[in-house]
């Protein structure tokens, strides 16, 4: 995130405001991809909690109604809340945490989609794991 978008940001969550953030830094593949930091940063040190949210069906939405006039169905989870973690000071150590809690993320966003959409994530054993936690057992 540039530096404006994290300021406003901070100003948002330290009036217990609500930031929808897509973790990749965009919205253009249909597939997850890593986390970029901006997500795991402004939750580490605003120490505020993460809510994971999936939405499946948005590729489809332009072309369905305006080629056939048909409505698209478009299916929007959000899974239970989670963290705030804290980070290590130790800079190495900082880093891997901020990978891990990144992949955390887009497993728990995975979690909440079909598997053609986990991309990167593919195969996650954590992916299951967290489908469970969010009582993720019927089809999307």
């Amino acid at each position: 995130l540039a530096p404006s978008t994290i300021k406003r940001s901070r100003k948002i969550l330290s009036q217990k405001g609500i930031l929808g953030i897509f973790p990749e830094g965009d919205t253009l593949s249909d597939e997850l991809r890593p986390a970029k930091g901006g997500v795991v940063y402004l939750s580490t040190t605003m120490q505020v909690p993460i809510v994971p949210m999936s939405i499946y069906g948005l590729k489809d939405v332009i072309w369905s109604y305006l080629a056939r006039g048909v409505r698209p169905k478009v299916r929007v989870n959000f899974g239970k809340p989670f963290g705030p973690y804290k980070l290590p000071v130790d800079k190495k150590k900082k880093g891997e945490a901020l990978k891990n809690i990144g992949d955390e993320v887009m497993c728990r966003i995975a979690a909440l989609l079909p598997e053609e959409s986990h991309g990167e994530f593919k195969g996650n054993p954590k992916i299951e794991e967290f489908r469970i936690q969010n009582n993720m057992t019927s089809e999307y």
